[in-house]
């Protein structure tokens, strides 16, 4: 599985969609026609210290994988070196030199060597296709951490703005308690200590507690925004209308879709990787070859070593073959088996697991749809009575406190309506998640 096996196109819900094949490339958040979201997305991308971490680690992978495939060219090392010594040569019978002698002498010598290991067995390429797809899995690691910080970013800058617009309500509704309250101590057919002022006055704490855990909430999604973003110094800026999105109805995704996931294309390189590891282990057991050449000079003088008559050269060939490592060399071979087998499992798993998540985020959207709908009708409902109530209060047939339980009706179905919105629009961030991207309607 790979992006270039993908369909470019796909149906849903009886439109065409372009897939971008590139998922780390494919801006999806944009399809929530949220400019403030757009600018703080690019803003934490930019500026996450955990997604610059990932951008470094795959750097370094990159390089490692590099100098693996560098040890299939041959190597050139030059080296130099020169010493003096002094050895004493005692008892050693030397007419007129006494008992000692010592020995003074000077050692220079440049070499030019090359070596290069022949691969006849695979092993060095074996070990290059598992770097390779090994440095395939950081890449997609990387994308898969660069879309879970955008998905994260959304989820919660979507639950900071209908927190915020909540808040407003839970406000007006501290203001209606308090009114309605107001009106049953000035009536003086009750006393201040009945039970229904107290009702009233409960109402209105329970009201103030409901503010306070919202208002809670928000500072929490603020400082999640701040961390995101790695700056405790950003001030987050709310929607003055908290965005909505259509719902897309029934639809038909291909499975294939799936494929475009960062973290599956991750694990079918880390199944590429394993597999080659496998070849490694296997080419292991069978003899090495290599060649080598070296070229220089070597005198008791620096000044010689470039002189022809002092040069030096040699040239040859050597093989290394595995005779008995106590079982070690089998053992690496049946380990490598293993853990191909397992990363093979866990990739079917988690493709079975990615079936599942996107099946059920389109249940619901169908769902959630539903419910859309029918607060929608709800809060109309609710309106309605509430004219209606303050029609009959202007006649005079009605009572200020069914206009301001009306109007509390309307305020408790506007916030059941933001929760289903915030519900849907947090649904569709985790759809774009599943699919491992955006989709695009063609024109």
């Amino acid at each position: 599985m790979s992006p270039s096996t993908l369909p470019p196109t796909v149906e849903l819900g009886g439109e065409s969609f372009t897939v971008n094949k590139q998922a780390e490339l494919d801006e999806w958040w944009r399809d929530l026609n949220d400019d403030n979201l757009n600018e703080l997305i690019a803003q934490v991308l930019d500026s996450n210290l955990d997604l610059a971490a990932a951008a470094h680690q795959l750097k370094a992978v990159s390089d490692t994988t590099s100098a693996i495939i560098g040890q299939q060219l041959p190597s050139l090392d030059l080296g130099a070196n020169f010493g003096k010594s002094r050895t004493t040569l005692i008892g050693l019978p030397i007419p007129g030199a006494g008992n000692v002698v010592a020995v003074e002498s000077n050692r220079a010598a440049l070499d030019l060597n090359l070596s290069w290991e022949l691969d006849f067995f695979g092993r060095l390429d074996a070990e290059e296709a598992a770097a390779l797809a090994q440095l395939d899995a950081s890449t997609a690691d990387y994308a898969a951490a660069r879309l879970a910080i955008s998905g994260q970013v959304a989820r919660t800058s979507i639950a900071y703005n209908f927190t915020t617009a909540q808040v407003a309500i839970l406000k007006n509704n501290i203001k209606l308690h308090s009114d309605l309250l107001a009106i049953a101590e000035n009536n003086s057919t009750l006393i201040s200590n009945s039970q229904a002022v107290l009702a009233l006055r409960s109402e209105v704490l329970n009201a103030e507690s409901q503010l306070a855990q919202s208002e809670m909430q928000l500072q929490q999604l603020k400082s999640a925004l701040q961390t995101l973003v790695s700056s405790d110094d950003f001030d987050v800026v709310a929607n003055a209308q908290p965005h909505t999105i259509n719902n897309l109805g029934s639809l038909n995704i291909d499975a294939q879709l799936i494929a475009r996931r960062p973290d599956l294309i991750g694990l079918e390189a880390q199944l590429r990787a394993a597999a080659a590891k496998v070849d490694v282990a296997h080419a292991s057991l069978y003899p090495s070859f290599s060649i080598g050449a070296s070229i220089g000079g070597s005198s008791d003088e620096l000044g010689n070593l470039l002189d022809g008559d002092y040069r030096t050269w040699n040239f040859g060939s050597s093989v290394l073959a595995p005779l008995f490592h106590g079982g070690a060399l089998r053992k690496q071979q049946d380990a490598a088996a293993n853990q191909y087998q397992a990363s093979s499992l866990s990739f079917g798993q988690h493709c079975l697991r990615a079936y599942a998540e996107v099946a059920t985020l389109l249940n619901n959207e169908s769902l959630l749809g539903l419910q859309i709908s029918n607060s929608v009708k709800q809060v109309s409902i609710a309106r309605k009575s509430l004219d209606i109530n303050k029609e009959a209060l202007s006649l005079g047939q009605g009572h200020a406190t069914d206009v301001v339980r009306a109007h509390l009706a309307v305020n408790l179905v506007k916030i059941q309506n933001l929760n289903i919105n915030m519900l849907t629009m947090q649904n569709r961030v985790d759809l774009h998640l599943a699919l491992g991207g955006g989709f695009t309607r063609q024109q």
